[in-house]
């Protein structure tokens, strides 16, 4: 189970760039190599898009979605550890 300190420390070991997007690729640096999900959500919780990788770099691409602000989660599937920051897609 997570805590709210768990999720803080999640939140503060992962970088998304550039934000606000503006050229269709959104850069999600992550700290280790280890399994990881990755979700897009609207403002509404609505998913949009999610993967699994186990780089420390992943690009995603958001070029055909409406411009607004959007959540991204990422979750280490081997911790459990997660965190999730907010977005803006121009």
């Amino acid at each position: 189970m997570n805590t709210a300190v768990d999720d803080v420390e999640a939140n503060s070991i992962y970088q998304l760039y550039p934000n606000p997007v503006t050229n269709g690729s959104l850069t999600v640096s992550l700290p280790l190599l280890s399994n990881y999900s990755v979700t897009i959500l609207t403002e509404l919780g609505n998913e949009v898009y999610a993967t699994e990788t186990v780089s420390q770099k992943i690009h995603l691409p958001v070029s055909g979605f409406t411009a607004g602000f959007y959540f991204v989660r990422v979750t280490d599937l081997n911790t459990g550890l997660s965190g999730i920051k907010k977005v803006v897609i121009q």
